[in-house]
């Protein structure tokens, strides 16, 4: 499910389908922020157009590593890659918007948190999310879907559930901890 006023386009210029990873634009608008430089001085010394700048940063456009490497140099800083195995729950959440809640995951549980919401749960499908009721207000709750709707390019379903509720999740959804990205099955 794609928003229809944004199409994205990879470095060769092919369309990309599902939820935009913005990884790349928060690494790039973040490294560019701490150095005070506006999109045009980043874009002059990398050696690209300031308008690719702006498209990387909003995550219509994605640079290749090479080029995210070349832009965070422009910034004064160095890209870092490293691996971690995935959280084996994660690997339960399927379909593409399963995918962008794994993808997000990190920022998902900062956004969360927030607005004091906590104990989330996603459902497999990763169409909606669980939230704690006795820590969120109807009014947080909508805050917080909103924000997830903008971050994710989707809607998410933000649905309360009381802590009697909570061993009903069980088996057919997945937790988001609140330690820094860090999943547990809902089922242990």
């Amino acid at each position: 499910m794609r928003r229809k006023d944004a199409v994205r386009r990879d470095s060769q210029g092919r369309e990309i389908e599902g939820p935009p990873d913005t990884r790349a634009a928060r690494l790039l608008a973040a490294a560019r922020r701490r150095t005070l430089q506006y999109q045009s001085e980043v874009a002059e010394k990398a050696g690209i157009a300031p308008s690719a700048i702006s498209a990387y940063e909003t995550g219509t456009r994605q640079p290749t590593l090479p080029m995210l490497s070349k832009l965070l140099e422009a910034t004064g800083h160095e890209l870092v890659l490293d691996i971690r195995p995935l959280p084996s729950e994660f690997r339960l959440v399927t379909s593409e918007f399963g995918d962008a809640i794994r993808r997000q995951r990190e920022a998902i549980v900062t956004l969360a948190g927030r607005y004091g919401l906590r104990d989330l749960h996603v459902n497999r499908n990763g169409r909606e999310l669980f939230v704690d009721v006795s820590v969120a207000t109807m009014m947080e709750r909508r805050l917080f879907a909103a924000e997830l709707e903008a971050l994710l390019g989707f809607p998410v379903r933000v649905t309360p559930v009381a802590p009697e509720q909570r061993d009903e999740l069980r088996g057919w959804t997945v937790r988001l901890g609140q330690d820094q990205g860090r999943a547990e099955r809902s089922d242990q």
